[in-house]
């Protein structure tokens, strides 16, 4: 209960904190903020100082997020690529059993000098500059924000918001306790039921959420280049 509510109450102090930077940011562009706040082209000059403070501090936070970005983006296109060199190696040679190497996300390993040297192997190098390169290529290409934010919009928050729950939903845990479902059905030793996918109302929705998802998806896209 006492990390619940640690949980409950960093969740509501960050929400309010950032409705209040919300509002407040609405307030003082009166309702029409500048697509780019960071660049000295834009007059602030009722402001002075204080419109620079403000630039400084998002461009440390820029820089300051975009590690917590990076390493999960860095770890799914490394899976990814150890997925289809597996399926690769299946392919040439269905007895063939390879090594490849796996991220360090989401195993149980004991980070020896073993799982060093294959963190520094020529697979992350060739990830992580490859990932910082085609960053840099798409600064250097788009000159309008906007667009950035816009397409960030359009697959970050509905990825999120939308894709991840209905994936959620779609693989939900199979073994649910038989006292909280009240099902008359076969149970092991530990009081488990075994519900299978016949689960068509969570599918249902999960589908449904999918769908929507996409639907936005698309919809930000084609408005974000018509307008």
């Amino acid at each position: 209960k006492h990390k619940n509510l640690i949980n409950f109450t960093v969740v509501g102090v960050g929400m309010i904190y950032y409705v209040a930077l919300g509002i407040a940011g609405w307030a003082c562009f009166a309702g029409k903020p500048n697509v780019d706040i960071l660049s000295p082209e834009n007059d602030f000059s009722p402001y002075g100082s204080l419109a620079d403070c403000v630039r400084v501090s998002m461009a440390l936070v820029l820089m300051l997020k975009t590690p917590l970005l990076f390493q999960p983006l860095r770890e799914i296109v490394q899976s990814l690529l150890a997925d289809c060199k597996t399926l690769f190696n299946r392919l040439r040679d269905d007895n063939a059993e390879t090594e490849i190497d796996r991220p360090l996300i989401n195993s149980d390993i004991h980070y020896d000098s073993l799982e060093l040297i294959a963190f520094y192997s020529p697979t992350n190098v060739f990830v992580t500059f490859g990932i910082f390169g085609l960053a840099l290529i798409v600064c250097e290409l788009v000159n309008d924000l906007s667009i950035l934010t816009s397409l960030v919009g359009a697959t970050g928050v509905v990825l999120i918001v939308y894709t991840i729950p209905s994936m959620i939903l779609w693989r939900m845990p199979r073994l649910l306790s038989a006292q909280d479902l009240e099902l008359s059905a076969h149970t092991d030793d530990n009081g488990m039921v075994e519900i299978g996918r016949d689960n068509l109302f969570t599918k249902a929705i999960a589908i449904l959420l999918f769908i929507f998802g996409v639907v936005v998806f698309v919809m930000t896209i084609v408005s974000t280049w018509l307008l």
